[in-house]
């Protein structure tokens, strides 16, 4: 079966923030959701901005799916994974369970990035855009 993806050229990002918003035009997402989060990077010298994009895995087992208590959030068979809006009452179950979530797994990517760019002289700045 096929697997999709975006690529981001994160080379050629400068953090418009478009594709966070056409994420959350596209899947109808309610107030103060955001399926699709950019993390600013800021190098130590204040000499450049990265950005680092962060949204749905499509996982190809996704714990999102069983964790959800109305069943709002499902896998095609093609692996995209969607939230069915209309099933959706925003108990932040699927979040919770997602491995990629903003809980604890998140914070352990977020310190695994800092990390990262941190060895190529780049500081996260303070807080997600988004």
């Amino acid at each position: 079966m096929a697997r999709y993806g975006i690529i981001i050229d994160g080379n050629r990002c400068t953090g418009c923030m478009t594709c966070v918003l056409a994420c959350k035009e596209e899947n109808l997402t309610g107030p103060g959701v955001w399926w699709d989060k950019v993390l600013e990077l800021e190098s130590e010298r204040l000499d450049r901005i990265v950005y680092f994009r962060y949204a749905c895995m499509h996982c190809s087992n996704p714990p999102c799916v069983e964790a959800c208590p109305e069943h709002a959030v499902y896998r095609r068979p093609d692996g995209i994974v969607l939230i069915d809006q209309g099933k959706c009452k925003g108990r932040g179950e699927c979040i919770k369970a997602c491995p990629y979530g903003r809980g604890k797994a998140f914070a352990l990517m977020y310190r695994r990035v800092r990390e990262f760019l941190r060895n190529r002289h780049f500081s996260p700045q303070e807080g997600m855009h988004g």
